[in-house]
């Protein structure tokens, strides 16, 4: 179970970027359990072709000699598509809870967005057991 703390902001949306192997009854329902008695909304996401998501076309234009293009246009499809989401929610800003992948995108994601971010919370973020708040002042 992931220990959920009250400092995260309450009435602040929570999206939740998920990877194949997060455990859901380990980590969504405590997260759902703890934003519903706060009245935070929790959204539960697949990236763009996992789990249960479509499966958009997607290919590198970069040369397969220019890593650093080519991870930036991957980057660029997945955390564009959660900003894309995020407006048409019509959400000014949101907590993201990351796992594996998912922590990473987030981190991305916060990086390019950060007047979108309230705050980060990576779980078993690059092969870590730990769990990590950051919080964003903006």
């Amino acid at each position: 179970m992931v220990p959920v703390s009250d400092s995260i902001s309450k009435c602040v949306p929570i999206s939740l970027q998920l990877d194949r192997r997060l455990h859901i009854a380990q980590n969504f329902l405590p997260l759902a359990n703890w934003a519903g008695r706060r009245g935070t909304s929790v959204y539960a996401l697949d990236w763009l072709g996992m789990g249960r998501s479509a499966r958009v076309p997607f290919t590198i234009k970069a040369s397969r000699k220019d890593t650093a293009a080519r991870v930036a246009e991957a980057e660029a499809f997945f955390v564009d598509s959660l900003e894309e989401w995020r407006q048409k929610m019509g959400l000014k800003s949101m907590t993201l809870v990351g796992h594996s992948l998912g922590a990473y995108f987030s981190v991305v994601y916060a990086l390019k967005f950060p007047d979108r971010v309230n705050k980060l919370i990576l779980l078993r973020w690059v092969s870590s057991s730990r769990t990590l708040v950051i919080e964003l002042n903006i």
